[in-house]
């Protein structure tokens, strides 16, 4: 995509989607390790979505755990596979 079009899909994703940003300070991450940092990351952007969801699509071959939804599958390659996945990305 370029700079434009990026820049329109993510106004129009803002206005049409529920989004949820997790954040972990690089202290943290030195702590635990990258991985488990984007664990913590994602289910902190879960957390603040507006709608508790019934499931959660994570791009990669493992998926946390998130407090009240009821699945989470884990999706290797999910951004060619799934619209909503490229979304996030």
């Amino acid at each position: 995509m370029t700079p434009r079009t990026r820049a329109a899909a993510c106004a129009e994703i803002l206005d049409k989607c529920w989004v949820g940003v997790g954040v972990v300070e690089h202290d943290v991450i030195d702590s635990v390790n990258i991985f488990q940092a984007t664990m913590l990351a994602m289910r902190e952007a879960v957390a603040k979505l507006q709608v508790a969801p019934d499931c959660v699509l994570v791009d990669g071959g493992r998926a946390p755990a998130f407090a009240g939804t009821a699945k989470a599958f884990a999706v290797v390659r999910g951004d060619a596979k799934s619209f909503s996945i490229a979304c996030a990305s």
